[in-house]
């Protein structure tokens, strides 16, 4: 399996909209930057069909200096949670048995947990 990037998607939509490359291309790149604003914002983003991106506050945790083997203190921070729709999860394949809703993760499938 191999990476698809931004440049290939502009260039997916570019072919498959008979769109000249560099209006796909801006396109994608507004696409993301609309998603990249918004959630900086502290919105959540749906996106019918595909995913729900939001942003949670982690708390401070306990971890360890490899270097010095101390304990340290983790600070809070933000992360960005992608959770996949029923349909994209059903498109790539995790059977709605295999896939646990209360904590989003694969179970007894191939697929790593997320």
């Amino acid at each position: 399996m191999g990476t698809v990037t931004k440049a290939d998607i502009g260039y997916l939509l570019a072919s498959q909209a008979n769109l000249p490359h560099k209006i796909a291309t801006d396109f994608v790149e507004s696409v993301l930057a609309v998603i990249s604003t918004s959630l900086k914002s502290g919105q959540t983003v749906k996106w019918a069909n595909f995913a729900t991106f939001s942003v949670k506050l982690k708390d401070a945790r306990p971890g360890r200096n490899l270097h010095t083997d101390s304990e340290i203190i983790i600070p809070p921070r933000y992360v960005v949670v992608f959770k996949p729709s029923e349909s994209l999860k059903y498109y790539v394949g995790v059977p709605k048995s295999k896939y646990n809703r209360a904590s989003h993760q694969v179970v007894e499938g191939e697929l790593e947990t997320v």
